[in-house]
């Protein structure tokens, strides 16, 4: 029994480092699998062997989520940077966009002044005209709309 037990003992370990150097699966059943007795074999007759396979398992499951998260770190962290960098663009172009908009509006501003003192020289020119010619001569002019329709000039005034 003894040398039944080593033989499986050293087949079991030998699946176990062949499998461990080509990155297989491990696990209780694809151990034993490969050392060609059960898991159930394993269970029953060598719990430290069955102990054993499970830590190695365990311990390249923990390395895998170490890797992992490590993997999304890098991730999430070359995602916040591109994040800030358009955020940072983004708040350089609204910062473009209100200034525009402030020379926009000053643009604007000037646009309505130099219209406004445009219609009020022309309505000062217009009064003056009608304060001419009322000090020189006649002139009908329409009541609806303020139009000179004729006018006729003085000389003896």
């Amino acid at each position: 029994m003894t040398t039944e037990t080593n033989s499986i003992t050293d087949a079991v370990k030998n699946a176990l480092k062949q499998m461990l150097s080509e990155g297989a699966k491990i696990n209780v059943s694809t151990v034993a699998k490969r050392a060609g007795t059960t898991h159930t074999n394993l269970w029953k007759h060598y719990p430290e062997l069955y102990e054993e396979i499970s830590k190695i398992r365990d311990h390249i499951k923990a390395d895998k989520e170490k890797v992992a998260t490590k993997a999304l770190i890098e991730k999430q962290k070359k995602e916040i940077k591109r994040l800030k960098s358009k955020i940072k663009n983004k708040n350089k172009k609204n910062q473009e966009n209100q200034e525009n908009q402030e020379l926009n509006i000053d643009a604007l501003v000037m646009a309505k002044l130099t219209e406004l003192y445009r219609d009020y020289d022309y309505q000062l020119r217009k009064n003056i005209d009608l304060a001419n010619i009322n000090l020189h001569g006649d002139c009908d002019i329409d009541i609806e709309t303020g139009e000179v329709i004729n006018t006729r000039f003085r000389k003896d005034k």
